[in-house]
C-alpha cells in the first residue's frame, strides 16, 4: 500500500488546478511522460539557444561582474537581514556564473538595466523548464496542454500552451521543506512579514566570538541547523547539487580560508568595506594577502578561489576583472559555512548521527507522554525496543527513525530507498551499502510484547500494534499491519 496513489489503477496522483487528480482514470489533457519528457526537452533547448544569443552579445566581465553582485546581495539578505535565502535565486546566479565563465565567445556591447533584466528573465525561465525536465524524469511532474492542437515548430505554442503539474508526494516534500526554512518566493514573503520583528530583535544581539575550529564550529547547534537548512536547500535535486558540489576542494583548502582572505583585505589593506557592494583590490594586493596567510600555497589558491581570463576552472568565489580582483565578504561567509559540509563530511555526519540517536532515544518518549500515552525504552540482551507507548486499550511497539526530508530528496531512487528501509524494519532487514543484513523484526518485538505484558506491567486485554514513527515524509502509510506516522501525528493515535 502506498500514499499518493489511485486507488482504482494504483497510478500516481498529481494536482491540476488544486485538485487531485490521475492521469491514468482521469479525461483531462495531461500528456504521457514520454511525451511530456520530449516537449520538456525541445523547450529548454528553445530557450537555451535563445538565451545565449542574447547573452553573447555582452562583454564577459561586465556579465560576471555583474551577477556576482547579485549573488551578493541574495547572501547579504539572508545573513543581515532575515534567515530566509532566496534559494532558487542563489542557484541561478551561481549556474550563470558557471556557465558564463565556461563560455568563450562574447560580444562588446555593454550592460544596461534594460538588458540585466532581460538577461534574468530568460534565464529564470530556462531554469524553470530545465527543473521541470528533471520533475518529469523523476515521475514527479506531467505536462498538461490547453489546446488539443498545436504547433511544436511554433514558438507561442511550445512555450505557452503546455504547464507543468506536479505529483502529490512532491507536494508533500515542498511541505515540509518549510520546517527548514525553505520556502518558495511566497512563502517566503508571508514568513518575513510574520516574524519580522522577532528577526529584528535576534540582529540586534550582540555576536558571542569564540575560537574556531571545524570541531567547535559542528558543536555550535544554530551553525549546525543552518547547515542542516542549506544541504536541503542546495541539495534538493541534481539541478542545485551538481551546481553547488564542493567535494573537489576536500584537503586542498579550509572553509575559514574565504573569510580570512576578506577580513585580512578589509582590516589590513584598510579597504573601505559598504555592504551589500563588493570590494575591489588590486591583483597585486590580492596575491600579497594570499602569499602572507598562505605562503606555501597561495599560487594554488589563486587558481583554486578566482576566475578570469586565465583560469575558467574554478568556481567564482572572486572574479577577476581587469587588474583588480573583486571580493565579495558576504557570499564568501556564506559558502564557509555551507563548505563544511563537503570538506568535514565526517564531522557532519557525526553530528547528524547524535541528533538521530537523541531523536530515537529521548524525543520520541517525551513526544508521546505530552500526547497522554504513557510510554518506556525496553531493552533485552537481544532485543531493544525504542518505544512502548500504551492509552487506553491500545499498545504501541514503536521503532523511531531520524529519517524523512534528505540530500537530493526530488529523485525518486531515494524515496524508493525510503520505503525499502520502513520494509526492512517490518522484515527484519537492515541495508548497509545496499546489501541486507538480518536483524530483530518489529513483527518479533510484537511478538515479544504480546508475550511478555505482565512482565512490564502493560494493560493485560490491549491490543498490540506495531509502529514506525519518521521525522517528517514517509511514502508508505502501512506494511503487514505495521502502522507508519511522522512524529507531529503522534496526536492522531488513539
Amino acid at each position: 500500500m502506498k500514499r499518493y496513489y489511485c486507488k482504482q489503477c494504483n497510478g500516481k496522483l498529481f494536482i491540476i488546478n488544486s485538485k487531485t487528480v490521475c492521469p491514468k482514470c482521469s479525461k483531462l489533457n495531461i500528456l504521457s511522460k514520454e511525451k511530456s519528457l520530449d516537449i520538456s526537452k525541445k523547450r529548454a533547448q528553445y530557450l537555451e539557444k535563445m538565451f545565449w544569443s542574447f547573452l553573447s552579445k555582452h562583454k564577459k566581465g561586465a556579465l560576471l561582474v555583474h551577477f556576482a553582485n547579485w549573488r551578493e546581495e541574495l547572501a547579504y539578505s539572508f545573513l543581515e537581514k532575515v534567515p530566509l535565502l532566496e534559494t532558487y535565486k542563489f542557484l541561478a546566479t551561481n549556474y550563470l556564473l558557471i556557465k558564463i565563465r565556461d563560455k568563450v565567445r562574447f560580444g562588446s556591447k555593454d550592460l544596461n538595466p534594460v538588458d540585466s533584466k532581460r538577461i534574468l528573465e530568460l534565464f529564470a525561465e530556462f531554469l524553470r523548464i530545465k527543473e521541470e525536465t528533471l520533475k518529469i524524469n523523476e515521475g514527479f511532474g506531467l505536462l498538461a496542454y490547453k489546446k488539443r492542437r498545436y504547433n511544436l515548430k511554433k514558438a507561442k505554442d511550445l512555450l505557452s500552451n503546455f504547464y507543468l503539474i506536479t505529483s502529490v508526494d512532491l507536494k508533500e516534500i515542498f511541505k515540509y521543506y518549510r520546517d527548514y526554512g525553505v520556502y518558495n518566493s511566497k512563502e517566503a514573503e508571508k514568513v518575513i512579514a510574520k516574524y519580522k520583528a522577532e528577526y529584528e530583535k535576534i540582529l540586534k544581539r550582540p555576536i558571542k566570538k569564540i575560537h574556531y575550529t571545524p570541531k567547535s564550529f559542528f558543536e555550535n547547534d544554530n551553525f549546525f541547523r543552518l547547515l542542516i537548512q542549506l544541504d536541503i536547500a542546495f541539495g534538493r535535486n541534481l539541478l542545485f547539487a551538481e551546481t553547488l558540489d564542493f567535494f573537489y576542494l576536500k584537503n586542498k583548502i579550509e572553509p575559514s580560508d574565504l573569510t580570512r582572505i576578506c577580513n585580512q583585505i578589509i582590516t589590513k589593506l584598510k579597504i573601505p568595506y559598504k555592504p551589500p557592494y563588493p570590494i575591489g583590490v588590486h591583483i597585486k594586493e590580492f596575491i600579497g594577502v594570499l602569499t602572507n596567510l598562505f605562503p606555501k600555497k597561495y599560487k594554488e589558491l589563486y587558481n583554486l578561489l578566482v576566475v578570469g581570463d586565465y583560469n575558467i576552472t574554478s568556481f567564482p568565489f572572486f572574479l577577476e576583472f581587469g587588474d583588480m580582483v573583486i571580493i565579495f565578504p558576504r557570499t564568501c561567509f556564506l559558502f564557509y559555512l555551507f563548505l563544511h559540509i563537503f570538506l568535514h563530511k565526517e564531522l557532519f555526519d557525526k553530528k547528524k548521527n547524535e541528533v538521530s540517536y537523541n531523536f530515537e532515544r529521548e524525543k520520541m518518549i517525551d513526544e508521546f507522554k505530552s500526547n497522554g500515552f504513557k510510554a518506556k525504552e525496553i531493552k533485552t540482551r537481544s532485543l531493544q525496543i525504542d518505544a512502548v507507548a500504551w492509552k487506553g486499550k491500545t499498545i504501541y511497539v514503536t521503532e523511531c527513525k531520524h529519517w524523512g526530508i534528505r540530500h537530493l530528496m526530488e529523485h525518486k531512487r531515494f524515496h524508493e530507498y525510503l520505503e525499502r528501509d520502513l520494509k526492512g524494519i517490518v522484515d527484519g532487514k537492515k541495508y548497509t551499502d545496499r546489501k541486507p543484513k538480518e536483524v530483530v523484526s518489529l513483527v518479533e518485538k510484537v511478538q515479544y510484547i504480546k508475550d511478555n505484558l505482565n512482565t512490564y506491567g502493560l494493560p493485560k486485554k490491549a491490543i498490540v500494534k506495531g509502529l514506525i514513527i519518521v521525522r517528517d515524509f514517509y511514502p508508505i502509510p502501512k506494511y503487514k499491519r505495521v502502522i507508519i506516522k511522522n512524529i507531529k501525528e503522534i496526536n492522531k493515535l488513539t
